[in-house]
């Protein structure tokens, strides 16, 4: 097996292509500064100790044929990260497992480490055979501005997609290749419009020259992430669950991103959890003054919020009351003439009430009205045979009833 073209037989390596002609010292380097394996030891205790990490020999075969062009990728991303060599490892498997035959191009690889947040390891749900399709489809476009625009727009968005909702797709999908992939994508996006996105009550301002926007989208924080080039990609999850709140600060002039802040949600109260600038550095003070000012802002839109809320549903209930009341006072417009027979077994005053409420009375009883206070509701209760009759109207409107019973 070929390991390295600087340690195996030199007469090989003569013969093979100048394409081919790449070096592992960087990766070995990697490897002693991980701790993986010592300063004195050869490729092959490197191989061995890559196998033990989850390592084929079909990816290092891969590692041997493109050298730091393989990971390359990862790299602006890593920073000194303690999982630099992990990462790099799964991400070479990823791809020999996705059927590439060179290094997914790297603004790809770049903006699937910001989409995962910065976590990459072999649970990573995103089926490998999208790098393959994406990259055949990034050799086509022509210049430079259509790449970047379809890393910055499909590739982003199509990799946000397959993470959050794990489509499938047949072999003849996977061979029609990429616009397939992507029309899939814009089917279901049509069908799901507000999935994967947030609503933020702070909309977007300027303050001493700097504008914050508010993140509102797993589309937004994978823009934001590959800028400033940290996991923010990580709190979509969170956002979704109306926890937390992400929003960019940039000069106002440049539009240049300086810091990202977050907030989070704890016993219904909102405080700054992080502000955080490029690489996960501490920002410049005047950009990270503006965390309180977005803290008080949000707070603040939240009250108001809140009161209109509670002045809408007092609205609501007034409506609902004076409705109740036109539909009492539409039935106590009506009158009930009771014939000679009923009118000798009352007084006077028992016979102008009984005229007087007896459609409206018979409406509450039936459940034609809602009542609207507890003597009403008591009422129906009387005529149910819930509660005895205790007033002088309830005792006469039993006695009515009786009466027409026995008539009847």
């Amino acid at each position: 097996m070929q390991l390295d073209l600087e340690t195996t037989n030199p007469d090989k390596n003569a013969a093979r292509p100048a394409k081919y002609q790449h070096s592992l010292e960087h990766f070995r380097d990697l490897a002693i500064a991980h701790g993986t394996i010592k300063e004195n030891d050869d490729m092959g205790v490197l191989r061995e100790a890559c196998y033990k990490q989850g390592l084929k020999k079909a990816a290092w075969r891969f590692l041997n044929r493109h050298g730091k062009e393989a990971y390359s990728a990862m790299l602006p991303m890593l920073e000194d990260s303690e999982s630099t060599f992990e990462i790099i490892l799964f991400y070479v498997v990823w791809q020999v497992r996705g059927g590439l035959r060179e290094p997914l191009a790297g603004e790809l690889g770049e903006r699937i480490f910001v989409c995962m947040g910065g976590i990459l390891g072999l649970d990573l749900k995103i089926d490998a055979r999208i790098a393959r399709v994406a990259n055949a489809y990034w050799k086509k476009l022509t210049g430079p501005i259509e790449r970047k625009i379809f890393a910055r727009e499909e590739w982003t968005r199509v990799i946000n997609w397959m993470l959050e909702e794990q489509p499938v797709f047949d072999r003849n999908q996977w061979r029609a290749g990429w616009c397939t992939i992507h029309r899939n994508y814009q089917t279901w996006k049509r069908l799901n419009p507000d999935k994967n996105t947030w609503t933020s009550i702070l909309p977007a301002f300027e303050q001493d020259g700097l504008r914050v926007q508010p993140l509102t989208s797993s589309y937004d924080l994978a823009q934001e992430g590959y800028k400033m080039r940290h996991c923010v990609a990580l709190y979509a999850y969170r956002c979704l669950a109306d926890e937390y709140r992400l929003f960019s600060i940039s000069e106002t002039s440049s539009g240049q991103a300086l810091v990202t802040i977050g907030i989070l949600k704890q016993d219904n109260y909102w405080k700054i959890d992080q502000i955080k600038g490029r690489f996960n550095q501490v920002p410049e003070a005047r950009a990270a003054r503006l965390g309180l000012v977005i803290q008080r802002k949000y707070l603040y839109q939240e009250e108001l919020i809140f009161r209109e809320k509670a002045r809408h549903k007092m609205l609501e209930r007034r409506s609902r009351i004076e409705q109740v009341r036109a539909d009492h006072e539409s039935y106590l417009c009506q009158k009930l003439k009771i014939g000679k027979v009923l009118r000798d077994q009352f007084c006077p005053t028992e016979i102008d009430y009984i005229e007087n409420h007896a459609i409206w009375l018979n409406a509450l009883v039936s459940g034609e009205l809602k009542p609207n206070n507890y003597e009403q509701v008591r009422f129906i209760a009387v005529t149910n045979g819930i509660v005895r009759p205790k007033t002088v109207s309830e005792a006469t409107w039993m006695k009515y009833q009786r009466i027409v019973r026995t008539l009847h």
